[in-house]
């Protein structure tokens, strides 16, 4: 008697790589990339990521940006046609902008034909990335005009704290609030 034998087809189960850590800015998008997961059988696969912020993508690279700064776990599972799957984590760092603290207000009469001097003070600004990150310039914007500290030709003062200063648009027979 003869017998008929089939092959039997074993599926294995996938790779995933979620590549990384990751790292960028607050509202930056980061590309996240899967591309060097695999199936052994060569089989397509799904891609679903979790970024860890409750919000999910899918597909073998993905942007996504992160409205918090902080360190989040990020996870990508693959699955296979045949319903195998594997997860990979890695880690997004996300940096916060620093805090601005202009101090003040800072209340001014005249004197004479001038005005007394104010003291700036930034100095109770923070960085909540600290010790990691620290503040590494101040820069004013005295004028209102958007532009700070010496950017694009301005002349608004620089430095956590800015002493002497005395704005020349004050008028005379007023007192100033900064």
């Amino acid at each position: 008697s003869s017998s008929d034998h089939v092959p039997a087809t074993i599926n294995s189960t996938p790779m995933a790589k979620a590549a990384g850590p990751y790292s960028a800015n607050q509202g930056e998008l980061i590309l996240f990339d899967g591309t060097r997961s695999s199936d052994p059988d060569g089989d397509p696969l799904t891609y679903l990521w979790q970024f860890g912020d409750g919000t999910t993508g899918n597909g073998s690279t993905t942007a996504h940006g992160y409205a918090v700064g902080g360190t989040y776990t990020v996870t990508l599972t693959v699955i296979d046609p045949g319903g195998l799957w594997d997860r990979d984590e890695t880690l997004s760092d996300i940096n916060s902008p620093p805090t601005a603290n202009a101090g003040g207000p800072y209340r001014t009469g005249p004197v004479g034909n001038s005005f007394s001097a104010v003291q700036l003070d930034g100095r109770a600004s923070a960085d909540p990335n600290a010790p990691c990150d620290e503040i590494v310039a101040y820069k004013w914007d005295i004028d209102n005009d958007g532009r700070y500290g010496r950017d694009g030709g301005d002349n608004d003062p620089e430095g956590s704290v800015v002493n002497n200063f005395v704005n020349p648009a004050w008028q005379i027979n007023t007192v100033q609030t900064v």
